[in-house]
């Protein structure tokens, strides 16, 4: 147990958020590629997995987030308990499909460090919105914002997460977002408001 801020789904506070979009995996999102059944081969951490795409092991990095580290100097021990906690979500599935994104010639696009970029959805579930609403990862749009509806289901899943003090919206968080904003990917793109100065909604106390 992790203390104060162990990961918790409880209601601290009522909060005046709306409510997140679903996502559903047949959706047609804009630069991903439909979605395809693959399997866990093994977590990373907790915003990047090993997964058997038509029997390739290929190392994914899930678009739109970015959880605090497991390994290196800046690891965190919210960080280590976000992936085990990811992993057992992804292990316990009975169903994972990948939306891996597409270059402009429509092969999977892979970042800097050769990974894959894709979304992730668990059980039919977007793993980037859970992420996201349970206060594991912010909305990160260093790179750009998620297409439309994806987008919406984000900052609506974020806005519940800081509208109700889960996980890093934590009060006392031991990383300060706030001092940092390239957690969130700002100021770069403007895509999205910041939520230290635009929330979508406030805590109801």
């Amino acid at each position: 147990m992790l203390g104060w801020f162990a990961l918790s789904t409880g209601m601290a506070h009522a909060a005046l958020c709306p409510e997140p979009p679903q996502i559903a995996v047949g959706a047609a999102l804009t630069r991903l590629e439909p979605a395809r059944r693959v399997t866990l081969v093994r977590g990373v951490d907790g915003d990047t997995a090993h997964f058997g795409v038509d029997g390739i092991d290929t190392k994914v990095r899930f678009l739109w987030v970015d959880t605090e580290e497991i390994h290196g100097p800046h690891a965190t021990p919210f960080g280590a308990e976000v992936g085990r906690t990811v992993t057992g979500w992804m292990q316990r599935a009975s169903t994972l499909h990948l939306m891996r994104q597409l270059d402009r010639a429509g092969q999977p696009h892979l970042d800097a460090y050769g990974r894959t970029l894709a979304l992730v959805f668990v059980d039919g579930e977007l793993l980037q919105a859970r992420l996201v609403r349970e206060g594991l990862s912010p909305y990160y749009t260093k790179f750009g914002c998620a297409p439309g509806p994806v987008h919406q289901a984000l900052l609506q899943s974020e806005a519940v997460a800081r509208g109700q003090h889960r996980g890093l919206w934590a009060d006392h968080h031991p990383t300060d977002y706030r001092l940092d904003r390239r957690w969130l990917g700002l100021p770069r793109i403007h895509c999205r408001p910041d939520p230290f100065t635009e929330p979508l909604c406030e805590a109801r106390k």
